[in-house]
């Protein structure tokens, strides 16, 4: 029983990990994009309109590019009642296994 409740806060401490990872990149992310996006837009606005283009475009095209990649990877996925169970492997830190059916 001890192992079991052990198990119970690993799995807990991975999955708040894991969450505080994916909200840390993600505003890591939001930040760099805006500010590539602000500074083309500034070199626009300084007649730089070359090199604004080459800044502001890629920036777009990259945030729109993982949206659309991340759209396309949900559609593929199997539904199922398992679906909002985060994923835990070996690297997370812990092995986790399924529980017997």
């Amino acid at each position: 029983e001890r192992e079991t409740q052990h198990r119970h806060v690993l799995e807990i401490e991975i999955v708040r990990a894991n969450v505080t990872n994916r909200a840390r990149g993600q505003l890591i992310g939001a930040y760099l994009a805006t500010l590539v996006i602000v500074v083309g837009a500034i070199l626009i606005i300084l007649d730089k309109q070359v090199a604004g283009l080459a800044t502001l475009l890629p920036g777009i095209g990259l945030l729109v590019g993982r949206f659309v990649v991340h759209e396309i990877r949900n559609r593929a996925k199997p539904e199922g009642p398992d679906d909002d169970r985060p994923e835990m492997t070996e690297d997370d830190g812990a092995r986790i296994e399924d529980p017997p059916k």
